[in-house]
């Protein structure tokens, strides 16, 4: 039996430096890692205030 998650979350970034994060699940059928969808930072002060990226990661693994 294999316990390896379906789904990661990849921190990853922009061209401008702005960071997202990626969810991505491996697929046999390509060979590889496919994108599954994405994950930005809210524009609100509050939200950003409370929360790192990082943050949200450690919580998300």
């Amino acid at each position: 039996m294999n316990n390896k998650k379906i789904f990661e979350w990849v921190k990853c970034k922009r061209k401008n430096g702005t960071e997202f994060l990626k969810l991505v699940y491996y697929s046999p059928a390509v060979g590889g890692y496919v994108e599954a969808g994405r994950f930005n930072m809210s524009k609100q002060e509050l939200v950003r205030n409370e929360w790192t990226l990082g943050e949200i990661l450690r919580e998300l693994q």
